[in-house]
């Protein structure tokens, strides 16, 4: 029983890993150099940072799913798999098609989906909810980096009026 349930909970965090592995290999090539040239919050991570945090975020995401399949939570399991399919599809809409607007309605939308996870894991079972509250920090990170990357593409000729450091208010009004 163990035995079974351990590779059961394996191959929820290969599956994942795989999903990942796949989006990134189809996005990156709307990636280059589109994302390069965007005016972005001084707050954005160097892009290898992604690479570490992602399949963190992952493994605890298949756990979490794993967990909440085991329980049978039909009501927290439809928000998570509308939720994981909202996150799956975030990659191509802003990197391959370059659609920061829609890429913003979305994590708006996962923001929302994944608090309400949280404040329905935290009554029944606050372990999963303290699983998922990495995840939901992140986007509400990734919410604030897209949130600017759309708000200096709308402001680029009011660049001085955005309390941007010089440098880059330079580079917003040399692109």
């Amino acid at each position: 029983m163990i035995k079974r349930a351990f590779s059961s909970l394996i191959t929820w965090i290969i599956a994942f890993q795989l999903v990942s592995i796949t989006i990134g290999y189809v996005t990156r090539f709307g990636m280059y150099p589109w994302y390069g040239q965007l005016i972005k919050s001084s707050l954005t991570p160097p892009g290898y940072y992604f690479g570490i945090i992602w399949p963190i975020l992952y493994i605890s995401l298949a756990i979490l799913g794993w967990k909440l399949h085991k329980e049978r939570e039909k009501t927290i399991l439809k928000w998570y798999w509308t939720g994981m399919f909202l996150n799956w599809l975030w990659s191509p809409v802003f990197f391959t098609w370059h659609l920061s607007g829609l890429a913003l309605s979305i994590l708006i939308l996962l923001v929302t989906i994944n608090a309400y996870i949280l404040i329905k894991l935290r009554t029944r079972y606050t372990n999963y909810a303290y699983m998922i509250l990495p995840y939901f920090l992140w986007l509400c990170f990734a919410l604030y980096l897209n949130m600017m990357i759309v708000l200096l593409k709308l402001d680029k000729e009011n660049a001085e009026f955005t309390g941007l450091p010089k440098k880059q208010i330079e580079k917003l009004k040399s692109s």
